[in-house]
């Protein structure tokens, strides 16, 4: 997992071995040192077993220091908001190290 972020714009990969990674843009809420939240949305380069499509829901917190957090992130099509249950996949969670670019 590899994570980097300008303001509301995140770079997410995982799966590195298939190059699999998604540019998520979100809104924050809370202050940029200390615990922050962001909701919005990613578009993920390839499907695969976890993210079933291309536009997904993107969840975030963090806690961070001048230029690291530590954060979580929950990306998924939206099982996790009620939206098709029935589906095989409940998407992704994270917990990374992720460098802010100012």
């Amino acid at each position: 997992m590899l994570s980097a972020s300008a303001g509301p714009v995140s770079l997410l990969a995982w799966d590195l071995d298939r190059a699999n990674a998604g540019l998520g843009l979100t809104i924050p809420l809370g202050r940029s040192k200390g615990l922050n939240f962001g909701i919005g949305g990613l578009i993920a380069y390839r499907t695969d077993d976890f993210i079933g499509t291309r536009l997904n829901f993107l969840v975030r917190g963090s806690y961070c220091w001048t230029e690291f957090c530590l954060s979580a992130a929950h990306i998924s099509h939206g099982r996790i908001f009620g939206f098709e249950e029935n589906s095989p996949n409940r998407g992704l969670n994270f917990l990374y190290l992720e460098y802010r670019f100012k």
